[in-house]
């Protein structure tokens, strides 16, 4: 489990896995971006803070999708401690999947595997 004590000033965090890896006080001193704000709220790894009382959902310092887009920044400082709360959204995994078949495709990289009778088309 990541402990608060682990974190220092500057550090970033991607979480990805089981909501409990992280402990809630280390997600209190970060500024947390979701992949989603109702995921990371109701059942993200944030959510555990909200239920230990250390944060409330207005603290989610909001979605990876903001960021990326430049409509808030995902670090305000160089020390402050950032993390991604990366609790599942499908249709971001579907377009990131899209976009590293595209860039292998690209570079010629990568090998077409064919499972059971399907047979890949263009």
């Amino acid at each position: 489990m990541l402990l608060a004590s682990h974190l220092s000033p500057g550090q970033h965090v991607t979480a990805i896995g089981i909501r409990y890896e992280i402990a809630a006080d280390a997600l209190a001193r970060c500024h947390v971006i979701g992949d989603g704000r109702e995921e990371a709220v109701a059942d993200g790894k944030f959510s555990t803070a909200i239920a230990a009382g250390l944060v409330t959902a207005d603290d989610l310092g909001g979605e990876i999708g903001e960021v990326t887009e430049g409509l808030i920044p995902g670090r305000t400082d160089d020390a402050q401690i950032t993390l991604f709360d990366s609790s599942g959204v499908a249709i971001q995994d579907v377009v990131c999947a899209h976009h590293a078949w595209l860039a292998a495709e690209a570079a010629g990289a990568g090998v077409v595997v064919q499972i059971g009778d399907h047979t890949p088309t263009d």
